[in-house]
């Protein structure tokens, strides 16, 4: 159902304190495709807010100072996804956090 690649995972240049970010239920973020809006993803509308993933997950996994939980959605509001391929530049950005920024190669032969 989904495709994975060994060797990334977009991740910021700086992981950003919960006591820095504020409220998580207000955060907007936004997935831009070679500039075009192709998402926005708002946290207030999870499944389960924040707060209620992190005491879910501490119920059964211990984390420590550095684990990162990630969270959010990969589908659009018609169940699709965004689709980018090679040569595409990926703009991911909130308020608050330094926006990551990647362009897609293509695997080698």
């Amino acid at each position: 159902k989904f495709k994975c690649l060994d060797g990334f995972l977009g991740i910021g240049p700086r992981c950003v304190p919960l006591t820095e970010v504020g409220d998580l239920n207000t955060l907007k973020l936004e997935v831009r495709i070679n500039g075009a809006l192709r998402q926005t993803v708002d946290f207030g509308g999870l499944v389960r807010d924040a707060a209620t993933l992190l005491a879910d997950v501490n119920a059964f996994m211990t984390l420590r100072p550095g684990d990162v939980l990630m969270l959010g959605s990969d589908c659009l509001a018609d169940g699709t996804r965004p689709r980018a391929r090679a040569g595409d530049r990926i703009e991911i950005s909130a308020p608050g956090f330094a926006p990551l920024v990647n362009t897609l190669v293509g695997e080698s032969a």
